[in-house]
């Protein structure tokens, strides 16, 4: 994705974010294009109309290619829908028993970003979305 692109899709989420009033407490999921702009980021092909894209594009591997493109100048929306992949990855990861764990970088990461990280526990789990509860409780105690 150019430059002259990601800055105007980023500007125009900021729109929407800030015409829906934005409130990154109560997360139920990214937008469609916190979606797109996410996976343009991380090369992933996707259609447009997947249900659930955190756990469709989950893999034990991801987590290190999300912490490289992650950075606080990217919108609000995006950092959220990294973050879900992210987490969802980082489950992934634990469950195949991979020796890189990412977990300290990740936990550092979320920490370092509070809207996202309130996000995520509201989304992972006040929702009871994550299938190992004890470990996404680690990752999200900052």
């Amino acid at each position: 994705m150019s430059k002259s692109s990601f800055d105007q899709i980023a500007s125009g989420m900021r729109d929407a974010i800030a015409i829906s009033g934005g409130d990154s407490a109560k997360y139920y999921g990214p937008a469609p294009v916190a979606v797109a702009v996410a996976s343009e980021l991380l090369g992933l092909q996707t259609t447009g109309h997947e249900q659930d894209w955190e756990f469709e594009y989950a893999t034990p591997d991801r987590a290190p290619q999300i912490l490289r493109v992650y950075h606080r100048d990217l919108p609000l929306e995006v950092r959220q829908a990294l973050a879900l992949l992210l987490i969802a990855s980082a489950e992934e990861q634990r469950a195949a028993a991979d020796p890189t764990d990412d977990a300290e970088a990740i936990k550092a990461l979320l920490a370092s970003d509070p809207e996202v990280l309130q996000s995520m526990r509201f989304y992972w789990l006040e929702q009871a979305r994550a299938t190992d509860m004890p470990f996404v409780r680690l990752l999200l105690s900052a």
